[in-house]
């Protein structure tokens, strides 16, 4: 990833870009289940790095592309909710053939 940003450290600059809360974005970009102080500290010392701070403001000074190398992060809106409403369909799965052999 360019200038040391992994794609996790992408996905946390652009939620912080677009106004989440440090922690909220930590849990989206990195969807974890730890405990919330840990959560905490490490959503603090991302968002302390030099090289996530600069992409923010790169994102909210409207630049779509770090550099020629780094992909355009796709919009966040609507994506958990639209995951969220997901259904399976049941009608695909087989009951297991009980009978004796």
């Amino acid at each position: 990833m360019t200038r040391g940003l992994t794609k996790k450290q992408q996905a946390f600059a652009q939620a912080l870009a677009d106004g989440l809360p440090a922690l909220e974005a930590y849990r989206l970009a990195y969807v974890t289940q730890g405990n919330k102080s840990t959560q905490q500290a490490e959503a603090y010392r991302l968002s302390r790095l030099p090289k996530v701070r600069a992409r923010v403001e790169a994102i909210k000074a409207g630049q779509t592309l770090f550099n020629d190398q780094l992909e355009p992060m796709p919009a966040l809106d609507g994506w958990l909710e639209e995951l969220a409403n997901i259904k399976p369909d049941l009608s695909l799965l087989e009951a297991p053939d009980l009978s004796p052999a």
